[in-house]
């Protein structure tokens, strides 16, 4: 399936009359999402690789297969999230707010994520890096790759 081409400040006018279902889009590299409300937004199979996303609120949206490859989301609300297979691959997700999402099978290899919170998040399945680089991120709750369930950071 081809993709649509969109531009950030075309969807941003799009999203902001109401409308919530852009799966299967590519967004062209912009910086204007960064800092936007979109929650419950659905992306589902979009490609918004290699983009500034920083402090975007997506919470409580559908990102499932979501192309999100050296992106950059610091500080961005992803709470209660569905990344099923999403790509978050060399993707900067530092001081992310991830509890309550879904990352199952998502692919996370080389993601740089300190600081970010895990809180009941599923990462069933998921792909890390060797060593992910998770300094200072908060397990609480949070059911791990390997379907271990991680109760607190010790």
């Amino acid at each position: 399936m081809s993709k649509k081409l969109v531009d950030a400040s075309e969807l941003l006018n799009r999203y902001a009359a109401g409308e919530r279902d852009f799966s299967n889009i590519y967004i062209e590299g912009s910086d204007e999402l960064a800092s936007a409300n979109l929650s419950g937004i659905i992306l589902n199979g979009a490609v918004v690789a290699e983009m500034l996303l920083d402090n975007i609120n997506l919470s409580a949206s559908k990102l499932r297969e979501t192309d999100f490859g050296q992106a950059s989301l610091y500080g961005a609300n992803l709470c209660g999230v569905d990344l099923t297979r999403a790509n978050l691959r060399y993707a900067v997700l530092d001081s992310a707010n991830l509890s309550d999402a879904c990352l199952v099978d998502a692919h996370l290899k080389g993601a740089s994520m300190g600081n970010v919170n895990f809180t009941r998040c599923n990462l069933s399945g998921a792909e890390l890096s060797e060593n992910p680089w998770l300094e200072g991120a908060i397990f609480c709750k949070t059911t791990m790759p390997d379907g271990s369930i991680r109760i607190n950071n010790t």
